[in-house]
């Protein structure tokens, strides 16, 4: 079975051609364009049957099965339902030079009155369609990008075009610049390059009976862990919500997000109590003191932001800038303020002594964590290395390694009793240490690929992590796992 495709330029004048041409290919069906006839009866060849439409023609042998579909078009077009090795729609069609956009409409109109399969042969004249095609999925992009106007992007270029020259010479300079102006980075947001679910955060609350998740539908939920239920739902972020946290008498919530706001929460009636604007660009994460007098947000901006809860001022009340790169991680005691940055070091302000101490790690530091006698520091970084510190000297301690993290901001923790360290990991797994001898105790598997989010409950022996969109509580034996 053959089906041939010509443009004859002229049916009478290429006529002894193209009976050759059927002869020597023995063709089943031949779609012509261009054929200057005026109707089906000039076309006609011996054992032939011919339909014929303006400057398009289809030419079918009688015996083989086919049946003519009438098109409701303006266009130069023939088509035929026919019967080969499987029933198929052939459909010849001629657009003439210097066509329009309405065209390009007709040409979809046509293409749906047509039953699939469909073969469509003819001659478009495609150089001058280019500019038109070009016009018409413009408008039909703009048409649907139109509709997203809460999307981050819409708000830098709500109109399709080309951008204005860039005063950047080097490509990849121009590429920071405008994931900073979204407050994207690959640290925080290479989910989206890899087409994976968006992390989930979950703090637990002081006490371990409530916890809190957030993530990229823009709220806060409150959950009770121990039983599954869902207590309530805060909404207020424009942007995803990166972190949260609940205060120590369980009444007020505090969060950030890519809204680059800090928004304190009325657990009970879910209202906005305040929310505070200061930081240039995303907010990474956010921590009371040990009153909930008092609000800490570290952000891509480089800098340590503190707001006073019980002030009416919407501005901070102190900005630590020391940090060079972007804020990832807090830590707050009673009298000390931990913070890790994407340049390597992790800072502690002593706030008795007033004075601010620096340990350089030397990769981008993601999670810090302070053991529960307060002597020693949980750094995690992305050279999939958990590092223990001694508060003080700064002296290495311990190294915990076996996990994935060099692409992903991920939580680590101490348990309740100084005895093992938990880190989050790219291959989908919880790993569990041994603190003293940094030996992998055990491996709990979750269902995503990423397990972003972990805490530790800060008594019991209980854990709660989070992938993609699951939320898992995981107990000792004894206890009943919750997952």
């Amino acid at each position: 079975m053959t089906i041939l495709q010509w443009n004859c330029r002229g049916f009478r004048a290429n006529f002894e051609e193209l009976k050759t041409l059927v002869a020597q290919k023995d063709a089943t069906v031949v779609c012509l364009q261009e054929i200057k006839l005026e109707d089906s009866d000039n076309c006609s060849l011996n054992g032939i049957d011919c339909r014929a439409v303006g400057g398009a023609a289809v030419l079918i042998k009688k015996d083989t099965p086919h049946q003519h579909i009438p098109l409701t078009t303006n266009l130069q077009a023939v088509a035929v339902r026919v019967t080969l090795h499987r029933l198929l729609t052939v459909c010849s069609i001629y657009l003439p030079p210097g066509r329009s956009h309405g065209d390009l409409v007709e040409l979809d109109r046509l293409v749906q009155q047509l039953p699939p399969p469909l073969l469509l042969l003819g001659d478009f004249n495609a150089h001058n369609f280019k500019p038109i095609t070009h016009e018409f999925y413009k408008e039909k992009w703009q048409e649907q990008w139109s509709s997203e106007q809460e999307n981050k992007l819409y708000c830098i270029q709500p109109t399709l075009g080309k951008w204005a020259k860039s005063s950047w010479e080097i490509r990849r300079e121009e590429i920071v610049l405008a994931r900073a102006r979204i407050g994207h980075s690959h640290l925080t947001h290479g989910y989206l390059l890899r087409r994976e679910m968006p992390p989930v955060c979950i703090p637990c609350q002081t006490d371990g009976n409530y916890c809190l998740t957030c993530g990229s539908d823009k709220s806060l939920k409150l959950f009770n862990p121990h039983t599954g239920a869902q207590l309530k739902s805060y909404n207020g972020h424009g942007y995803e919500v990166l972190d949260a946290q609940g205060s120590c008498d369980n009444s007020q919530l505090c969060s950030c997000g890519m809204d680059k706001t800090v928004i304190l929460w009325d657990v009970a009636s879910g209202s906005i109590v305040r929310k505070y604007r200061g930081h240039a660009g995303r907010v990474n994460c956010v921590k009371f003191n040990e009153e909930s007098t008092v609000i800490l947000s570290g952000s891509i901006d480089s800098t340590v932001k503190v707001w006073d809860t019980r002030s009416r001022k919407m501005e901070p009340m102190q900005v630590m800038d020391e940090a060079t790169d972007s804020v990832n991680c807090i830590q707050v005691t009673d009298f000390e303020i931990l913070t890790g940055s994407v340049d390597g070091k992790v800072r502690r302000y002593d706030l008795r002594n007033g004075e601010m101490i620096s340990d350089y790690i030397g990769k981008p530091v993601t999670s810090v964590c302070i053991s529960q006698d307060g002597q020693c520091v949980l750094t995690g970084t992305l050279d999939n290395t958990l590092r223990l510190i001694d508060k003080d000297s700064g002296e290495l301690l311990n190294e915990y390694t076996g996990h994935k993290n060099s692409n992903y901001k991920i939580d680590s923790s101490v348990s309740s009793s100084d005895t093992h360290i938990l880190s989050g990991s790219e291959d989908g797994h919880v790993y569990v240490w041994d603190f003293i001898e940094a030996k992998v105790v055990n491996k709990l598997p979750h269902k995503g690929q990423v397990v972003h989010s972990l805490s530790y409950h800060p008594k019991d022996a209980c854990l709660l992590t989070a992938s993609e969109r699951l939320l898992y509580v995981w107990k000792t034996k004894h206890d009943e796992v919750v997952a």
